[in-house]
């Protein structure tokens, strides 16, 4: 049994193979690219062989995508607060993106799940499940 913890996507505090399964919603797109490349790297040390993982990913037809200033490519620092994110750093990915972040998994299946949420909002988002 494992007790709560606080701690950053980049370096959790459990051993290598640790996990069955690890789920990761609405969280790795937080930060700048190579971040998200991180976490999913933190993902795939904490699994068990032959574990599964599920996570989010903000995809480049999202609404949020090109609004504020852009620091990396395809990521930006939110200039508006409409959805409680003024002054958070987003990555947005695309379907090479995903291929790329998902290389060192035996196993992976990407579905996509597009949502007008708000008149003018559209969520969009990679939904990856991967198995290690």
């Amino acid at each position: 049994s494992f007790g709560c913890c606080v701690a950053s996507f980049l370096g959790v505090p459990f051993d290598s193979n640790t996990f069955d399964a690890v789920v990761s919603y609405g969280v790795l797109c937080y930060g700048l690219p190579e971040d998200t490349a991180a976490g999913i790297h933190e993902i795939r040390r904490v699994l068990k062989p032959g574990g599964w993982a599920f996570f989010t990913l903000r995809g480049t037809d999202d609404s949020r995508y090109g609004r504020g200033r852009e620091i990396a490519p395809h990521c930006f620092v939110m200039d508006s607060n409409e959805t409680n994110e003024g002054g958070m750093t987003l990555t947005f990915v695309d379907a090479a993106a995903i291929d790329a972040l998902t290389s060192e998994f035996s196993r992976r299946f990407v579905g996509y799940a597009k949502v007008n949420s708000l008149p003018g909002r559209t969520d969009s988002d990679w939904l990856v499940e991967v198995q290690k």
